[in-house]
């Protein structure tokens, strides 16, 4: 009976530890529960399950203005999106409004974003959200040096149209290095984005490339190189979105071009192990093909 009752004694004292400990957590996690997801671009998303009006970013400077992002008149939870393009300022704590009431932010736990590094780019600035004794805050970050990365990729109808940037007219251009070998194909620039250049592979870069007709598969890697030297230049990596692993949000199909009858050109573009871009192309006799 005795030990009975210490046994009993035992987990009743476990029991209030563990549910003092609990409250010792959410006491340090205080505010407005609130999912902050910033889309590696200029947009922050915010989405809450509390009734928030709106989300309220304070500038640290005395002289800045409250930014408002008011919860969208939509079904569903509180949400609302903020355009980092628009903030004067580089540095805000965030709280949420609730019946008039501004309360700091409590962010959900680290962890519960898997597929992004959640992060914004705007120019040279990198805008992260960090969580803080008392909420949360967002902060711009410099980058000293941004270097040209994809921003844009599509692939159809044996067509590669890749975005760079940045990427001025005279600074950088785009080559195609034969894996394990010297060949290499100069890419022609299609066009011009605000802070970039678009570059549209096709049958131009395919014939150049010299591939032989027997379905023998190539691999060609994507560099960006200065535009006064084929010997500078660094692969090119993913960067228009904040996809941690580009290769599992990007699974492109190959396609075909069929420029002209008697050949068939199949390529793939694909993200290998360590984040670069590469091609995999193949040349056939077959003149119909079929897509994959």
């Amino acid at each position: 009976m005795t030990e009975t009752l210490l046994k009993s004694l035992r987990a009743s004292v476990r029991a209030l530890l563990n549910k003092a400990a609990r409250r010792n957590r959410s006491s340090r996690r205080t505010g407005i529960p609130t999912e902050v997801i910033l889309d590696g671009g200029a947009f922050l998303n915010w989405r809450s399950d509390a009734e928030v009006e709106a989300l309220v970013l304070v500038p640290d400077s005395s002289e800045g203005r409250e930014i408002i992002s008011h919860a969208r008149a939509l079904p569903g939870p509180a949400h609302g999106v903020v355009d980092l393009r628009e903030l004067p300022d580089r540095s805000y704590r965030l709280h949420a409004r609730i019946a008039s009431r501004v309360s700091p932010l409590a962010l959900h736990e680290r962890g519960v974003v898997v597929a992004t590094r959640n992060e914004g780019r705007v120019g040279d600035e990198r805008w992260v959200v960090h969580e803080v004794l008392r909420g949360a805050r967002l902060n711009a970050e410099s980058i000293e040096e941004r270097l040209p990365a994809v921003t844009a990729l599509n692939c159809a109808l044996g067509i590669i149209t890749l975005n760079v940037e940045p990427m001025l007219e005279g600074d950088w251009g785009v080559e195609l290095r034969r894996r394990g070998s010297t060949d290499r194909v100069r890419a022609t620039p299609a066009g011009r984005t605000p802070a970039g250049r678009v570059f549209r592979l096709g049958a131009g870069e395919w014939d150049a490339m010299g591939l032989e007709s027997d379905d023998s598969i190539t691999r060609w890697d994507v560099w960006a190189v200065r535009d006064t030297s084929t010997e500078d230049g660094l692969r090119l990596r993913w960067s228009g979105s904040g996809a941690a692993d580009p290769r599992t949000s990007q699974r492109l199909r190959a396609t075909v071009a069929r420029p002209y009858p008697g050949s068939a050109t199949r390529v793939r573009p694909y993200w290998t192990l360590d984040q670069h871009l590469s091609i995999e192309i193949s040349r056939s006799k077959d003149a119909e093909g079929t897509q994959s």
